[in-house]
């Protein structure tokens, strides 16, 4: 068991992180706690915590029970997402409506709502392409950070950087050109494993490496 979870508001206080494979792009999920007004000051710190967490979030799933209509503080609360890469979901479409998606999109300007059921797994699959199209659509926002999903491209890129950082040295330390040139040539064939302009033995040894392939 990984939490604690009751029907009672404030039961879970803790993070739950998982990463996921969506589509090609490593995803970081951090399941937060509810947030809602309370008097409890240790359930009112986790609340604090968690708006830290969403103002530093790529992207933010807003998930609303849609069995139940909205209350004044959650419309109150809602309306303090308006700056937030947003996406909001509406679980328990298996049950009665109590909310719109009228509703919900007069929230946001950009974002319209998602019904998934949870318990039967109905638009889980729709959830996964929207997750991907709102992190990829807003890739430019996102801090400068580049994606990268496959651990060969990662470890080609960092041979890349520290090739290029020994050609400014060398530079810098006035030795010969041809040193630098070397380090570049170097970056070059790096930058070349991914697009697939340099092909060794040994990158081959890599790429099958992730396949498992029988007879």
């Amino acid at each position: 068991m990984r939490a604690i979870v009751t029907p009672i508001p404030g039961t879970t206080r803790d993070f739950i992180e998982e990463s996921l494979n969506i589509h090609g792009i490593s995803v970081r999920i951090t399941d937060t706690a509810g947030i809602h007004s309370t008097d409890d000051l240790i359930e009112r710190e986790g609340i604090r915590l968690v708006w830290e967490k969403l103002n530093t979030a790529d992207a933010v799933i807003l998930l609303l029970d849609g069995s139940k209509p909205l209350t004044d503080e959650d419309r109150d609360i809602i309306n303090q997402f308006n700056n937030l890469n947003i996406l909001p979901v509406i679980n328990k479409s298996d049950l009665d409506h109590q909310l719109t998606t009228g509703e919900i999109e007069s929230f946001f300007n950009k974002a319209s709502p998602l019904w998934i059921s949870a318990k039967f797994g109905d638009g889980i699959s729709e959830l996964k392409d929207r997750i991907y199209n709102l992190i990829v659509n807003n890739a430019d926002e996102i801090d400068g950070k580049v994606m990268i999903s496959n651990l060969r491209h990662k470890t080609a890129l960092e041979r890349t950087t520290n090739c290029i950082n020994q050609a400014i040295s060398s530079l810098n330390n006035g030795l010969s050109p041809e040193f630098a040139a070397l380090d570049i040539r170097e970056a070059l064939d790096a930058l070349g494993e991914i697009t697939g302009e340099t092909v060794t033995e040994d990158i081959l040894d890599r790429i099958f490496s992730s396949f498992c392939i029988g007879k």
